[in-house]
């Protein structure tokens, strides 16, 4: 093992002296198999391509560490951090390898980790080094608007939301890491702040301005404009006024709800569309009853009052499980980062595809109770139980999902 490079005086991980190179990159590993560097570098390749042109950057504006024209990868296998899974610094980055047993490494999750990285990387090499003054507002909120690697805010509920629980303080006035106050507030509050302060910079309902014109910020700090004279010069107002004004441009940016089933009014279509099919089985099911002992097929004189009075508690009991949990677990859904997050759109899809397959599976057991009382058949009453069933059987696949993901 090598115990040098680019990294090294941060992260002191040697590497196996087995680098391989790209065009752009020199991807190095402490055990990654071959094929595993390959797509680490076929990965940032793309990437690369990809932001280069997003932000509009001429080769030569990119200033490289002294010696080196590449930019240097470690794709870690035998490390396991725990609260990162990339790291960029001035001209590399270390990434997992998708031979990491620890982590999640499809092209479909390792590529917008390589892209949130790859930002920093070119912030980096524009402005020169990381010494120069960009407040960290910016320096982390373009790779995440650009990658979508970590939840966007999308509507004034989550805005609301997030305020309750972590205050006002204004995204714009955090200029350096250290006022950072926690690493919670960070993932939760602050980082999706920054997120949506460039988002806004860069939406047509917001500033309309493109990624190049973040870039011509990052130049014009590169040839020694302070950050706050950039920003106006290319934004067309000042940070102060960014700052002061976040949350009233917010509230005039951000539409009032993401997803109309979070609202009040969702709730009660929803819930008033379970409640009519309740009812409309039972009544199916009377129906199909007296038609059946008018006809002579069934004992005439039917089930008695008590058992049809358990009969309809049980069937309601089952339909107000079953909209209970499929609204909560949406509800949940929503005031989670899976909703939101483009890097979660494989998470996401299976949990929506769980969910329905748990509103079709109950929908059948209704429709089925309502068919058994027809017939007069006891087994109608298991409807309630099997619902219960159903559900903590749900419940209990997204705990183990959650956990194994």
């Amino acid at each position: 093992m090598v115990d040098e490079g680019s990294w090294y005086a941060r992260i002191a991980w040697p590497h196996d002296g087995d680098p391989i190179e790209s065009a752009n990159f020199v991807v190095y590993s402490d055990a990654a198999s071959l094929e595993a560097r390959r797509e680490v570098a076929t990965v940032a390749e793309d990437v690369w391509a990809e932001l280069l042109g997003e932000l509009s950057i001429e080769p030569g504006v990119l200033r490289y560490p002294e010696g080196r024209d590449k930019i240097d990868i470690y794709a870690y296998h035998d490390y396991d951090p725990q609260d990162w899974g990339g790291w960029a610094y001035y001209g590399g980055l270390l990434v997992w390898s998708p031979d990491h047993d620890q982590r999640q490494t499809g092209n479909n999750r390792l590529s917008p980790v390589v892209k949130h990285e790859l930002v920093h990387v070119i912030q980096w090499l524009i402005t020169g080094g990381e010494s120069r003054p960009v407040d960290t507002w910016f320096i982390e909120g373009l790779p995440l608007a650009l990658a979508g690697d970590t939840t966007p805010i999308r509507g004034l509920d989550q805005l609301d939301r997030m305020t309750t629980d972590y205050g006002t303080t204004s995204p714009i006035s955090i200029k350096t890491y250290s006022q950072i106050t926690s690493p919670e507030a960070g993932e939760h509050f602050y980082f999706p702040m920054f997120h949506l302060a460039v988002d806004y910079l860069m939406d047509d309902d917001g500033e309309s301005r493109s990624p190049a014109d973040m870039t011509d910020i990052l130049i014009d700090v590169a040839e020694g404009t302070s950050f706050e004279a950039a920003f106006e010069n290319r934004m067309g107002f000042g940070l102060d006024d960014f700052e002061n004004e976040f949350f009233s441009r917010m509230s005039a940016y951000l539409p009032e709800y993401r997803n109309p089933v979070f609202a009040p009014i969702g709730f009660a279509v929803v819930s008033a569309l379970v409640i009519v099919f309740v009812v409309g089985a039972i009544t199916v099911g009377n129906r199909r009853w007296r038609l059946a002992a008018a006809s002579g097929s069934i004992h005439k004189a039917g089930p008695g009052r008590a058992a049809r009075i358990g009969f309809y508690s049980e069937i309601t009991i089952a339909g107000a499980v079953v909209t209970g949990f499929f609204l909560g677990a949406l509800f949940a859904l929503g005031t989670e980062d899976v909703l939101y997050n483009d890097a979660y759109a494989r998470v996401r899809l299976v949990a929506y595809a769980i969910l329905a397959s748990y509103l079709l599976g109950s929908t059948a057991l209704l429709l089925w109770a309502v068919r058994q009382w027809t017939k007069q058949s006891r087994s109608a009453f298991l409807v309630a139980p099997l619902v219960i069933v159903a559900t903590g059987a749900t419940i209990l696949v997204f705990i183990i999902g959650s956990t194994i993901i």
